[in-house]
């Protein structure tokens, strides 16, 4: 009896813990992606994030990886990378990143995750790996016809809720998580929140209240994006066959005559 006493006490003393400290924290996500006509991709982060989800020392080991990753591969940029205390015991992690293939950045960043998970690494440890794993969630990319099929599944509970367990949506207030992707073409399909920019942008927003414990899926179809050289390509192509037919039209024309 009085263990169990004991126990409830501890719970609620935690739970008001973590009260005190979510009130006074601000929780906010912010990703812009945008695909450009020649198919490379640009991509602006902003999170701001409880230390109790995510510690100052881990966040400055992701900044640590994400410089050593940017030097492996020559496709990959990383500008404005930073990782500070932001105040009220919250962490701000900022990263703008540039790839000169969309379709690649999938790729690399699975290859680089499971590369961490296979070798003792003292740089991100396996905890961090499932918190940030958390934060890009589970993406699928897939080429239909001349569309590109967008599938994106993010799940909190590897960044707030192992680390948090009595959280709840009471916790959270109206935080939410911001997804915007911008293509150059409007999408044929999705299930964003809004659009903007003539429906070339997509913007997703994650009330945090409600995915808690649900996961969260984004979903679009974007026409492939055909650089202009291409079509100039295409155009001289089509000349060339005008004046092949044109030469084929007059000499037959002249033995004919």
């Amino acid at each position: 009896m009085v263990k169990h006493v004991v126990r409830k006490l501890l719970g609620i003393t935690s739970l008001l813990g973590m009260l005190f400290i979510l009130v006074g924290c601000k929780i906010d996500g912010d990703e812009q992606v945008e695909i450009h006509a020649d198919g490379a991709l640009t991509m602006r982060v902003n999170y701001q994030i409880p230390e109790l989800g995510m510690s100052l020392k881990e966040g400055r080991a992701l900044v640590d990886f994400l410089k050593d990753f940017d030097s492996r591969h020559d496709s990959i940029s990383i500008s404005d990378l930073s990782c500070e205390s932001a105040g009220n015991a919250t962490v701000r992690i900022i990263a703008e990143i540039h790839s000169t293939d969309a379709m690649q950045l999938r790729g690399i960043i699975e290859g680089e995750l499971e590369l961490l998970e296979s070798e003792d690494t003292e740089l991100l440890d396996l905890k961090l790996l499932a918190k940030i794993k958390a934060i890009i969630g589970n993406i699928s990319i897939r080429v239909q016809d001349l569309n590109i099929e967008f599938n994106r599944t993010i799940e909190l509970d590897d960044l707030l809720k192992k680390e948090l367990p009595n959280l709840n949506s009471n916790l959270v207030g109206n935080y939410q998580f911001r997804y915007s992707l911008t293509s150059p073409s409007p999408a044929t399909h999705h299930n964003a929140t809004m659009t903007s920019n003539n429906g070339r942008t997509l913007t997703w927003v994650m009330p945090l209240k409600q995915h808690i414990d649900a996961p969260f899926i984004t979903q679009a179809t974007l026409p492939i994006p055909i650089p202009w050289w291409v079509w100039l390509l295409v155009g001289l192509a089509f000349l060339v066959l005008l004046l092949i037919l044109w030469k084929i039209f007059t000499y037959v024309r002249r033995k004919l005559t």
